[in-house]
């Protein structure tokens, strides 16, 4: 006997995956029974609302950000929230306990889609993540949960423009000009950087890529736990730009903090802003 009769009476509903000790983010989009971020919230136990945001590419164009299809046929805006592999379960369970109804939603399934650029949750109330910096520990508690007050919440979350330190491909201006959609004429301004850090084992993973991706990008050892890494820096403007960062970058890695010796008119300064840290096992 087949699922026809089952099939007419709720909606077909993917089965929820193995629970994973390592955090995936996906995409779900804003339609049907799960119509509103609220409702997200509700059905994946969330305790405030996820990341929500419009998505105005035509899925079938080669330069849309989404790598799925899905009917869109009058090309409208298309809303989507961000939650990880925990709530997408959640979802699912939820989904599969309280069924739409069949007379308005008989074909509808939820489009989820694998958010495959860098991970990016700056913490407002700890310095979480930064490079080089165990947050736990109690010489880096907080003096103040201002960002005005306490410079280790900068950058915030969404801020910009936005200081970016880059080790890698991401150094040559052609690159960058082509992940930023830029014109071939613009102008791409750089200044010189360098990254210290002590004791950061993912940190080493980022220097090993960088070394092994750009010969310009060099690396000097202080000692057995601290590193100089030189690079450049890169002014974002805004998310749109980091974004398309994010995208090249993958989900390989994830947006951290940084203290960033910056090079400008011929003075050395430091300055808060983000790097991408590899987020695999790094080789010895």
């Amino acid at each position: 006997m087949n699922d026809t009769t089952s099939n007419s009476t709720k909606a077909i509903l993917p089965k929820p995956t193995r629970a994973s000790t390592t955090k995936t983010y996906y995409l779900i989009r804003l339609d049907g029974p799960l119509s509103s971020p609220e409702t997200v919230r509700v059905a994946g136990g969330l305790p405030t609302l996820p990341e929500t945001f419009t998505d105005e590419s035509n899925p079938d164009d080669e330069d849309s950000d989404l790598d799925s299809n899905y009917e869109n046929p009058q090309q409208t805006p298309t809303r989507f929230c961000r939650i990880d592999n925990i709530t997408k379960d959640k979802t699912l369970a939820w989904l599969s306990s309280n069924p739409p109804p069949a007379a308005e939603h008989s074909d509808w399934r939820p489009l989820i889609i694998k958010d495959a650029r860098a991970h990016k949750d700056l913490s407002s109330v700890s310095a979480y993540p930064t490079l080089g910096v165990d947050t736990t520990l109690p010489q880096h508690r907080l003096h103040s949960i201002s960002p005005d007050q306490d410079l280790s919440l900068r950058p915030t979350q969404n801020e910009y423009p936005v200081w970016y330190f880059f080790y890698g491909t991401l150094a040559d201006p052609d690159v960058l000009r082509r992940v930023l959609e830029l014109p071939d004429d613009s102008l791409i301004t750089y200044h010189s950087a360098r990254l210290t850090t002590c004791g950061d084992r993912r940190y080493k993973a980022l220097v090993d890529f960088t070394t092994a991706d750009n010969g310009d990008a060099g690396l000097t050892r202080k000692n057995d736990t601290t590193s100089v890494i030189e690079g450049k820096t890169y002014l974002v403007q805004n998310r749109e730009e980091e974004d398309n960062l994010r995208v090249y970058e993958t989900d390989l890695y994830e947006v951290v903090r940084c203290a960033i010796e910056l090079e400008m008119n011929g003075e050395v300064k430091l300055v808060k802003g983000l790097t991408f840290r590899f987020t695999g096992i790094a080789d010895d």
